[in-house]
């Protein structure tokens, strides 16, 4: 599985060579979670591992590669685990709201 997931059954891999890219480059890693409107319950939603030079705070947008914008609702840590040392890293998780807001 790659850093991106479509399935809500499913989370994005964690892949070492991220990490990494993310040390090396001084950034975070984030996992965000981009859930479907209320209103728009057939437009679906997307998770994705992503590097950044922060962590989102609630209240503002992140905009996707389709101009769809996703509204930051929350933020919380989790540990995940290096593949394939096993070695834990906390990562920060985006909860958001798709909005009807385009970049």
């Amino acid at each position: 599985m790659g850093v991106i997931n479509y399935d809500p059954d499913k989370t994005p891999h964690l892949d070492p060579k991220m990490v990494q890219e993310a040390k090396d480059s001084g950034m975070q890693l984030v996992h965000v979670i981009c859930y479907p409107a209320r209103n728009e319950p057939d437009e679906g939603g997307v998770d994705f591992i992503t590097l950044s030079p922060g962590i989102p705070r609630i209240g503002e947008i992140v905009y996707l590669q389709d101009g769809k914008g996703c509204r930051v609702e929350n933020v919380f840590w989790n540990v995940a685990l290096i593949a394939p040392t096993g070695s834990p890293l906390l990562v920060p998780n985006i909860i958001a709201v798709r909005t009807s807001v385009v970049s």
